[in-house]
């Protein structure tokens, strides 16, 4: 319905800003520890997102999944980072 399309859109577009502001966490502040709980964040958004998904259409929330994996193992890199620095 067009309700869930939307719902599924603001997550899109509030996911992909939390995404974008990431790197200049990491790199160019080189806020670490506020990278990591930023990324936290960011994957809080992205199951969010994929449940709205699921609601309009179940393969687009399956896509998602490889996105979902790849942020976690960035948070397990970043929290690694914090934890040797």
């Amino acid at each position: 319905s067009k309700g869930n399309s939307d719902e599924a859109a603001k997550a899109y577009y509030l996911q992909l800003i939390a995404n974008f502001i990431w790197p200049f966490l990491f790199f160019n502040l080189g806020a670490l520890t506020l990278s990591f709980i930023w990324l936290l964040l960011l994957i809080a958004l992205v199951i969010v997102m994929i449940v709205r998904f699921y609601r309009v259409s179940p393969l687009a929330a399956y896509l998602q999944i490889p996105y979902l994996i790849w942020l976690l193992f960035a948070a397990y890199l970043n929290l690694g980072y914090v934890v040797l620095n």
